[in-house]
C-alpha cells in the first residue's frame, strides 16, 4: 500500500513556496534484476522539484554551505536549462556531482533516474554515466557485488551481450562472490543473454 499527500515545500535555492504530492510510505514485494523495487509504490519515490527554478532537493541532503555553493555554480552552469526534460533524479545526481558528494550517493541517484524510465535515448545516456561510475568502485565498497550485478543487467539491456558474459565469467571466478546468494542471478542472466532478451525481469527467488 502507498500513502501520499500534498506537502508544502520552500525551495532552499530560490525561496519559492510550492505544493508537491509526497509519498509517505509504501509496500514493495520484490525487485528487478537491477534491484529496482516493485509493489504498491511509485519507484523511485517522487522528489520535490521547485516549480520556479527547477531545483531538485531533499531536506536531509543539502546543508547551508551546499546551497551557497550550488547557487554560485548554477549561475554559470544552469543544468536545468542546458539539459531540459531530464528525469528529476538526474538533476539530483548532477547537483551531487557539483558538490563532490560520495560515489554511492551519486550512483544511487543516477540509478533512480534510470528507474524513472524517460525513454530509450535517456536510458542509454544514463546507463553510460552510471557504468562509468560503477567502474570506479573498488572491492572495498560494501556494495561492490551489488554494483557488479547492476552493471551486468544494464549491459544486457543495452545489447552488450559479450561484455555481460565477461562480467558473469569474472564473478564466477571470484572467490569472494556471494554465490550462495546471487548464483541464481548469474544463471538467469546467462539464460537471458543467450536469448538476446533485453527486457526488464524480476530477480529470481
Amino acid at each position: 500500500m502507498s500513502t501520499m499527500g500534498e506537502v508544502e515545500y520552500t525551495c532552499p535555492l530560490c525561496g519559492e513556496t510550492f505544493s508537491f504530492m509526497t509519498q509517505f510510505s509504501y509496500t514493495t514485494f520484490g525487485c528487478n534484476l537491477d534491484f529496482k523495487p516493485f509493489g504498491a509504490a511509485t519507484i523511485p519515490t517522487p522528489i520535490p522539484k521547485c516549480t520556479k527554478c527547477n531545483f531538485v532537493f531533499s531536506d536531509e541532503l543539502f546543508d547551508e554551505n551546499d546551497i551557497t555553493l550550488l547557487k554560485s555554480i548554477l549561475q554559470k552552469n544552469n543544468i536545468y536549462e542546458i539539459e531540459p526534460n531530464m528525469p528529476d533524479y538526474y538533476y539530483l545526481a548532477k547537483e551531487c556531482e557539483l558538490l563532490n558528494k560520495d560515489i554511492d550517493t551519486i550512483t544511487f541517484y543516477y540509478t533512480s533516474a534510470i528507474w524513472e524510465n524517460k525513454g530509450k535515448n535517456v536510458f542509454k545516456k544514463l546507463t553510460k554515466i552510471l557504468l562509468e561510475y560503477i567502474d570506479k568502485i573498488d572491492r572495498k565498497n560494501d556494495n561492490y557485488y551489488i554494483y557488479q550485478l547492476i552493471k551486468l543487467d544494464y549491459l544486457r539491456r543495452l545489447k552488450n551481450f559479450s561484455e555481460a558474459k565477461e562480467v558473469i565469467l569474472t564473478l564466477c571466478k571470484d572467490d569472494e562472490f556471494p554465490d550462495d546468494k546471487f548464483m541464481k542471478v548469474l544463471e538467469y542472466q546467462f539464460e537471458l543473454i543467450n536469448k538476446e532478451d533485453i527486457k526488464e525481469h524480476e530477480m529470481p527467488e
